[in-house]
């Protein structure tokens, strides 16, 4: 009844069925699963309830156009601390990089061959070993900061990214 309830709790926010699985019921589904393990529940309540579990968010598209990024790359951010967000997303744009793999990044590890300049370094996640070619916009930002990438915390990242969006 419980679950059933959130459900629609979650539906009169106005919550997608991808973004109610994905970001909710998944997690609580996760943790009975643990309390049943460890004795504290006997049954879950989702082997009785029908969740609709969309595989397909509808919300935005999960990357930029080219153009998209050349705008945001063009755009005049106001600020130099707003100069510096678009440069490191412009940089983890055409790097791949997650935030942690960006925080780690190091110059020494950028080795010339034939030419190109690439990059070698694992993981920060899962200790995978990774090598990429450094493009032109993220060596055009490696040489503004003398290779230092002008870093910051992860959650003030975030927030200035949401007005660099907006800026752009």
């Amino acid at each position: 009844k419980n679950v059933l309830l959130m459900d629609e709790a979650l539906k009169k926010k106005g919550m997608c069925n991808y973004s109610k699985w994905n970001n909710y019921h998944r997690f609580l589904n996760s943790f009975i699963n643990d309390a049943i393990s460890e004795g504290y529940l006997r049954r879950n309540p989702y082997k009785w309830v029908h969740i609709e579990k969309d595989k397909v968010s509808h919300g935005l598209h999960k990357y930029l156009t080219m153009e998209e990024l050349h705008s945001i790359e063009a755009a005049n951010m106001g600020t130099e601390s707003l100069d510096r967000v678009r440069d490191l997303f412009v940089f983890q744009a055409c790097t791949c990089l997650s935030y942690k793999d960006l925080a780690a990044f190091d110059m020494k590890k950028v080795k010339n061959e034939h030419g190109r300049l690439m990059y070698t370094g694992k993981r920060g996640k899962t200790g995978i070993e990774f090598t990429f070619l450094l493009l032109k916009p993220a060596i055009a930002i490696l040489h503004k900061y003398h290779g230092h990438l002008p870093l910051l915390s992860n959650a003030k990242y975030n927030q200035y990214l949401k007005v660099v969006a907006q800026t752009a």
